[in-house]
């Protein structure tokens, strides 16, 4: 969120510190916005759910509403680097002792470039496929989309658990394809 607080005009740490907290909140809200409206996770004709999570994410933080400018910007780098692009310092170890006892894979809605920034985070190596929405056209919460992840890790999905941090999209997708 250091990047992101950059991005938006703050070099101050509380402000990243506050970015990073306020992740959770905003998925939720998220969430409840696609559950209630029907939008489709990208955005539906006459909404522009980029900006407003941004600007969820920058309330919850204290951060004044993005102009039209700072939201551009934030597409802008994340077309050029992906926003969500750091690993928590705990990740390698929790997914070494996963992988020593498990088959892990990767379902994104993301925009085709998921494994490119799980590798150069040095990620992908846990991983025995990872899944891109925009690779494979379709995303979740379509369950078919699992279907790209259990037939290389030669797993049905009444044996798999599919983890998120998306109700809407994560949980609801997983349970339709019959994954826990």
């Amino acid at each position: 969120c250091e990047r992101v607080a950059g991005i938006l005009g703050s070099t101050n740490p509380a402000v990243a510190m506050r970015l990073a907290q306020s992740w959770y909140r905003t998925i939720f809200a998220y969430d409840e916005l696609l559950l209630i409206t029907g939008h489709d996770w990208r955005g539906s004709p006459g909404t522009d759910l980029w900006t407003w999570f941004w600007n969820r994410m920058g309330e919850a933080a204290g951060i004044p509403p993005l102009t039209e400018e700072m939201s551009e910007r934030l597409r802008e780098e994340n077309r050029v680097r992906p926003l969500w692009d750091q690993a928590n310092s705990e990740a390698h170890a929790l997914l070494g002792h996963l992988h020593g006892n498990y088959k892990l894979g990767v379902v994104s809605n993301s925009d085709g470039s998921v494994a490119d920034t799980l590798e150069r985070i040095g990620l992908a190596k846990w991983f025995g496929v990872i899944v891109d929405s925009e690779v494979v056209g379709v995303s979740k919460p379509d369950p078919a989309i699992f279907d790209f992840a259990l037939k290389p890790l030669n797993s049905d999905a009444s044996r798999t658990v599919y983890i998120g941090d998306s109700y809407a999209l994560d949980c609801v997708g997983a349970g339709r394809a019959g994954l826990y």
